[in-house]
């Protein structure tokens, strides 16, 4: 996903390299609970009273329906759901021929350095020519590993966070691709936020503390961390990129300082970050993670980071990042595989079982589980071009495999990659909209932007077009608003939102209210859909968040509304 140029080559501004080296980007209101919108204070419980229009969010571009783009195939699954967990199959796509890394330079874009030759790999980097899944796609959701292998130093995580492999919890997503079933609570967090209580994690990956755009832009639009180093260990030390972050009311995930235990009380550090995308990097690049070698040396590399970091600092999180696309389609030979990928062993050449522990063995080196998954802009399999739904299936296939709280970056400009199976533009900011909600209906504990052009001639930082900008800021405002009831318990079993496809529906609750997020999925206008709640009581009415004064009338818990190409409705219940 995520980092870009390759080492060996000094180059004059740097996003820091992950264990396995460079990659393309994704490859692979009255009354109401809210803050005054101001910043997210970590830990702190959620204001109420507030009114949503005080963050100072723009409407421009936010307005819904205004986008239409790709994605018309909505959530899949025809007919009444209960919750939008419930996955289908992705249809056995194959990756045949993925890019080689195209080596193309960088030469010079919009504030954006130079390569000076590190190559910019174009679409997804393998190292035999292409990559080809020849079990195709496993079913979306994956059977959950029964206590699967915790893998070498794989020792829960001191800090109440269960290793990797554990149990789903309840709602947890059944075998043979089976979704957690509606309001039952999901596994990811439980009812708590993994350690953010109260604070949502609203972040933009790999930015640099000096170079445009710059902090103090990012956190004008609502973000509250900088995840990844950026340019941090070539223009400023560790503790400068965090007195940076601090300054700009920002909190930061990165690497460990030189000694780890330097860290430790340290309040701007969220968490301690692994390479990133090790599940790529194990299996498809030659000494990407030295001095680990053989078929994991990714996997050696992130368990031995875990046991070094957690001997430092047993209550540090720590947090990894994940391919998406490789985690959605994730059975194949040589290459990372998990619980219910179920690839023949006699065309795996004998590297079966070891591969089905490679998404174990890492799930236990980290308290935080994160994927990338882009599909406007990114690598995708051809069925799945355009088909937003794509992140909340990765992030159910994971809550299959963990209880660790999950988390998502997301897409925001147009990367400019080349080869196969890559998009050729951005998301727009209905898109974009989407994208967030259909992450945190389905789990994601925070959201993590992935703003960069790597085009050869246009690289930058931050693409971002202003319209998604605009939009971005909005939802931001929003999140942060909700900050503390979305890191409550995720759909509780007391309450729950039946919708149709292509709506998916999720749900909290706090404070003697119940709320329920309702997307619609799809580039196309929803009109008279009815959305049928329950655990509401008697009561008669609905609050629209956002939209006050504007109420839905109840009639024993149902209603029915309109919705815009990929608009979001947030419905509010007093008890």
């Amino acid at each position: 996903m995520t980092h870009l140029l390759q080492l060996g080559i000094l180059v004059s501004l740097i996003i820091p390299l992950s264990c396995g080296g460079a990659k393309a980007p994704e490859i692979h209101g009255s009354g109401l609970d809210a803050s005054t919108g101001g910043a997210q204070e970590l830990g702190g419980s959620s204001a109420s009273g507030g009114s949503l229009g005080t963050g100072g969010a723009t409407d421009s571009g936010g307005t819904a329906g205004t986008g239409g783009g790709s994605g018309a195939a909505g959530t899949t699954g025809a007919g009444a759901t209960r919750s939008t967990n419930s996955a289908a199959s992705s249809g056995g796509a194959t990756r045949a021929g993925g890019t080689s890394g195209g080596g193309v330079t960088g030469t010079g874009g919009s504030g954006g350095p130079s390569s000076l030759g590190g190559a910019i790999t174009a679409g997804r980097t393998s190292s035999g020519g292409g990559r080809t899944r020849t079990g195709g796609a496993s079913s979306l959701g994956g059977a959950a590993s029964a206590g699967g292998s915790t893998g070498s130093g794989g020792a829960s995580p001191s800090g109440g966070v269960s290793s990797a492999g554990g149990s789903t919890g309840s709602g947890g997503a059944s075998p043979s691709g089976g979704a957690a079933s509606a309001g039952g609570s999901t596994g990811s967090g439980g009812a708590s936020g993994g350690g953010l209580e109260g604070f949502f994690l609203i972040g933009v990956f790999g930015q640099s503390a000096k170079n445009p755009p710059g902090p103090a832009v990012w956190s004008s639009r609502g973000v509250n961390a900088y995840v990844g180093d950026g340019d941090g260990e070539q223009y400023v030390s560790i503790e400068e990129w965090d007195s940076i972050a601090n300054a700009n009311g920002l909190k930061v995930i990165r690497k460990p300082s030189s000694d780890p235990s330097q860290d430790m009380g340290n309040t701007t550090l969220l968490a301690w970050q692994q390479p990133d995308e090790p599940d790529v990097e194990g299996g498809n690049l030659s000494g990407a993670c030295a001095p680990f070698t053989g078929q994991y040396p990714c996997t050696l590399l992130c368990q031995s980071n875990f046991q070094k970091w957690r001997a430092a600092d047993s209550t540090r999180p720590i947090f990894v990042n994940l391919s998406g696309s490789d985690v959605l389609n994730s059975a194949a030979c040589n290459f990372c595989n998990g619980a219910g990928d179920a690839v023949s062993p006699d065309g795996c050449g004998g590297t079966y079982p070891q591969a089905a522990q490679c998404y174990p063995n890492l799930l236990a080196t980290a308290d935080w589980i994160s994927e990338d998954m882009y599909p406007v802009t990114g690598w995708m399999p051809a069925d799945l071009r355009g088909d937003l739904s794509a992140i909340g299936k990765v992030l159910d296939k994971l809550a299959g495999w963990t209880d660790k709280p999950l988390y998502a970056i997301i897409e925001t400009s147009n990367q400019h990659l080349t080869g196969a199976g890559v998009g050729n533009r951005g998301v727009t900011p209905d898109e974009f909209r989407a994208e967030v909600w259909d992450a945190i209906i389905h789990r994601a504990r925070g959201i993590i932007y992935f703003p960069f052009d790597v085009g050869p001639t246009t690289w930058s930082y931050d693409a971002t077009p202003a319209n998604v900008v605009a939009e971005m800021t909005k939802q931001n405002a929003l999140i942060t608003q909700l900050a503390g009831t979305l890191q409550g318990e995720i759909n509780p079993s007391t309450i729950a939102a039946t919708v149709a496809s292509p709506l998916e529906a999720g749900w909290r609750s706090t404070d003697g209210a119940s709320y329920f997020f309702v997307l619609n999925l799809s580039n196309t206008q929803v009109k008279g859909a009815s959305v049928s709640l329950t655990g509401v009581g008697a009561a008669a009415s609905a609050t629209v968040f956002n939209e006050s004064p504007r109420l839905v009338t109840l009639s024993g818990g149902s209603f029915t509304d309109d919705f815009g190409p990929y608009e979001l409705h947030v419905y509010n219940v007093r008890r």
